[in-house]
C-alpha cells in the first residue's frame, strides 16, 4: 500500500490540460508585459458575474491586473478574497507599474489588503483607483507600502474622487517622493465624494506637490469621522489632514507634525488652506514648522478664508522661522472666518520681522470668534512683531464670550503686545472678554497692555489681571490697554496683580478703566454694571470673575465635550431639530444654553435626562452641573 504523502499520478483530460497550460502561460506572458493586459479575459475568467450578489472575486495579482485593463465592466461589483501581494506590479509592466482602475461599480475589500502595490505614470494621476465616479463606492479595503509617482493627483487609494464613497478604508507606508506636481493625498489625491471611517498612517509626498494632506490631498466633499497620523511636510498647502480644503469635515483629526520649507506657503494641524469650508468637532494635535518668508500657520488651520470651525480644537505647537509670518494656535490667518467653542493650547513662536502671532489667530479680518479660549504661551520676536494673547493683530473682528491665561512675550523695534489681543483695529469689538497671562514687552517704542496691546476699537465688560511690563521707557504699560484710542466701557484691571500704575498706558481713552485691588476682584459689586445671573459667574473658590458659559474649562488645558476622546464625560447629548437632549444615568442635574454673547437661551433641568428647545440657526454652548461637576459642551449650528 502507498503512503499517504506518496505522489500518486492522476489522469487529466486533455481538454483540462490544454486550458491549464493556456491560463499558466497567459500569466507568465502577462506578468512579464509581453502580451496586452486585455488579452488576459480570454486566458482566465474571473469568478463571478459582477452583480452586488455575485460579484466578481479578486484572488490574486492577475486578477487584479486584469480588472484595471478595462477587460470588465467599469460598474460591475467586485470582492477581494483575501490579501493580496502586489509586488510584481514594479516589474510586470514594463516599469509602469499597474494601470490605475476606472471604477463606477463598487469593490468590496472585505477587510483585506493589497500590499507592495506600484503605479509609475509621470505626466498622469496615480492611484489603485484612478477614477471613482459619482455613485461609486469602495468599502474596507487597506493599502500597505504603496509607492506611486504621477503628477496632477495621486493617493494610495484613488487619484481622483468624482463624486463616490469611501468607507472603511486606509492606508499606510504610502510613499510619492517628489513627482508630484498636484494634490497628494495619502489615501486620496483630490475628492469630491465621501470619505467616511477611513483614514492614512504614514505618508511620504516629498514637496513639489501645490497641495498634500496626511488623507486627503484637495477636498470639496465631505470627510466624516476619518483621520491622519502621518508627518506631512509638503510645498504649498500642508495639512495634516487636507492639504486643500473646499468642503465638510465632521469628528476629523489628524496627529502628524507638518512643516516646510518654502515661502508663501499655508501650514495647518489639520488644514493647510480652506475657503468656504465647515469643520465639526475636528482637532489637531501635531507640532506646526515653517521655515519659509510670508507664511500661514496654524494648530488646526493655516490660511482660513469665510470658513465655519465648531468645537474644534489644537494642542499642538507652531513654530514661525521667517520674515512676515502669521501663525495662529488654531488659525494662523483668516477672513470672515466664524469660530464658535473652539480653542488651542499649544505655544505659538514666531521668529522673524513683520510678525504676527495669536494663542489662537495670528492675523485676523471680519472674523466672528465666540465662547473661544487659548492657554499656551505666544511669543513674537523681531522688529514690527504683534503677538496677543488670543488673537494677534485684527480688523473689524468681534470677540464675545472668549479668554486667553497664556504668557504673552514680544522682543524687537515697533512691538505691540496684549494679553488677549496685540491690535485690535478699527471696528474691532471685544465684548464679555478677559486675559490672565503676564505681558511683557522688550525694545523700542513698544507698547504693552493686560487686555489689548493697541486699541482702536471697542473694548466692554471686559478685565485683566496678568502683570504687565514694558521696557520702553517712553510709554507706560497699561494694566489693560497700551496704547488706546478707542473706546473702552465698564473694564476693569488688577492694580495689585498688573504691577502697573494705569489703566491705559498711552493715549486717551474714550471711555473707562477702571482698577481694582486683589480683594475687590473677588466682590461681584466692584464690576459696576455686570450681569452675574447670565454672562459671568463669580462664588465659592472663585477670586476672579469667570465666563459662565466657558466655566467648566477654566484652569483646565481643554475644553471638556461629550465627544473628548481623552476623558469621557458622563453625559451624551443628541440634536433633533430644535431640540437637545443631555443624557446622564443616574445624575440629577441642570442645563444652560448660551449664545455666544453668554447670553441665556434656555434652562432646563431632570434625572436622567432632560431637554431644551432651541434657538434655530445660531451655534451654541450648553453648561452642564451636577453637583460640584460642571462642564460645557459646544452644540454646533442647528440648521
Amino acid at each position: 500500500m502507498k503512503s499517504p504523502n506518496q505522489t500518486r499520478n492522476t489522469v487529466v483530460p486533455r481538454s483540462q490540460a490544454v486550458a491549464q497550460r493556456s491560463r499558466t502561460t497567459a500569466i507568465a506572458l502577462l506578468l512579464t508585459g509581453m502580451i496586452p493586459l486585455s488579452a488576459h479575459a480570454a486566458a482566465g475568467a474571473l469568478a463571478g458575474s459582477g452583480s452586488s450578489s455575485d460579484p466578481y472575486q479578486v484572488s490574486d495579482y492577475a486578477d487584479l491586473a486584469v480588472v484595471a485593463t478595462g477587460s470588465y465592466s467599469a460598474s460591475a461589483t467586485y470582492r477581494l478574497m483575501g490579501d493580496l501581494d502586489a509586488s510584481p506590479s514594479d516589474t510586470a509592466h514594463a516599469d509602469s507599474g499597474l494601470a490605475p482602475i476606472h471604477l463606477l461599480g463598487v469593490f468590496h475589500g472585505g477587510g483585506h489588503t493589497i500590499s507592495q502595490l506600484a503605479i509609475h505614470r509621470p505626466g498622469h494621476d496615480a492611484g489603485l483607483f484612478g477614477v471613482l465616479e459619482s455613485g461609486a463606492v469602495v468599502d474596507s479595503l487597506g493599502l500597505v507600502g504603496a509607492t506611486m509617482t504621477g503628477s496632477h493627483n495621486v493617493g494610495a487609494l484613488v487619484a481622483t474622487n468624482l463624486g463616490g464613497t469611501i468607507l472603511d478604508c486606509n492606508s499606510s507606508g504610502f510613499n510619492t517622493g517628489d513627482t508630484a506636481t498636484g494634490h497628494v493625498g495619502g489615501l486620496v489625491g483630490t475628492n469630491s465624494g465621501t470619505i467616511r471611517n477611513s483614514f492614512s498612517s504614514s505618508i511620504d509626498s516629498g514637496d513639489s506637490g501645490i497641495s498634500s494632506g496626511g488623507l486627503v490631498g484637495w477636498n470639496t466633499g465631505i470627510l466624516e469621522s476619518s483621520y491622519a497620523t502621518g508627518t506631512v511636510t509638503a510645498g504649498r498647502f500642508a495639512g495634516g489632514l487636507v492639504g486643500f480644503n473646499e468642503g465638510t469635515l465632521n469628528s476629523c483629526h489628524a496627529t502628524g507634525a507638518v512643516s516646510g520649507t518654502n515661502p508663501n506657503a499655508r501650514f495647518g494641524g489639520l488644514v493647510g488652506s480652506s475657503t468656504a469650508g465647515g469643520m465639526l468637532d475636528c482637532w489637531a494635535t501635531g507640532a506646526v514648522t515653517a521655515y519659509g518668508d510670508s507664511v500661514d500657520l496654524g494648530g488646526l488651520v493655516g490660511l482660513g478664508s469665510n470658513d465655519f470651525l465648531d468645537s474644534s480644537y489644537a494642542t499642538g505647537g507652531v513654530t514661525a522661522n521667517a520674515d512676515h509670518a502669521r501663525t495662529g494656535g488654531l488659525v494662523g490667518d483668516g477672513t470672515g472666518e466664524t469660530l464658535r467653542g473652539c480653542h488651542a493650547i499649544g505655544a505659538v513662536t514666531a521668529t522673524g520681522m513683520n510678525a504676527a502671532a495669536g494663542g489662537l489667530v495670528g492675523a485676523g479680518t471680519k472674523d466672528s470668534l465666540g465662547s473661544c479660549y487659548a492657554t499656551g504661551g505666544t511669543t513674537a520676536t523681531g522688529g514690527s512683531a504683534i503677538v496677543g494673547g488670543l488673537v494677534g493683530t485684527s480688523d473689524s473682528v468681534t470677540l464675545a464670550v472668549c479668554y486667553a491665561t497664556g504668557a504673552v512675550t514680544t522682543t524687537g523695534t515697533n512691538v505691540l503686545a496684549g494679553g488677549l489681543v496685540g491690535n485690535a483695529g478699527t471696528g474691532d469689538s471685544v465684548r464679555f472678554c478677559y486675559a490672565s497671562g503676564p505681558v511683557t514687552a522688550t525694545g523700542t517704542n513698544a507698547f504693552a497692555g493686560g487686555l489689548v496691546g493697541l486699541d482702536r476699537g471697542l473694548v466692554d465688560e471686559s478685565y485683566a489681571i496678568g502683570k504687565v511690563v514694558n521696557s520702553e521707557s517712553s510709554f507706560l504699560p497699561g494694566g489693560l490697554v497700551g496704547n488706546d484710542s478707542g473706546v473702552i466701557l465698564a473694564s476693569y484691571w488688577g492694580l495689585q496683580t498688573a504691577s502697573a500704575t494705569m489703566g491705559v498706558g498711552y493715549g486717551v481713552s474714550g471711555g473707562s478703566a477702571t482698577g481694582l485691588i486683589t480683594v475687590d476682584l473677588a466682590i461681584a459689586s466692584s464690576f459696576a454694571g455686570w450681569d452675574f445671573t447670565e454672562t459671568w459667574i463669580l462664588g465659592g473658590a472663585d477670586t476672579v470673575p469667570l465666563l459662565r458659559a466657558l466655566s467648566a474649562s477654566y484652569n483646565s488645558t481643554q475644553a471638556i465635550r461629550a465627544n473628548d476622546l481623552r476623558r469621557p464625560a458622563p453625559y451624551s447629548w443628541n440634536v433633533a431639530g430644535k431640540r437637545l437632549t443631555i443624557s446622564a444615568p443616574g445624575l440629577s442635574f441642570q442645563v444652560v444654553a448660551f449664545d455666544v454673547s453668554g447670553r441665556v437661551l434656555a434652562r432646563a433641568s431632570g434625572k436622567g435626562t432632560a431637554s431644551l428647545d432651541l434657538p434655530s440657526s445660531r451655534s451654541m454652548v450648553v453648561s452642564f452641573a451636577s453637583g460640584d461637576l460642571r462642564e460645557s459642551l459646544a452644540v454646533p449650528l442647528v440648521r
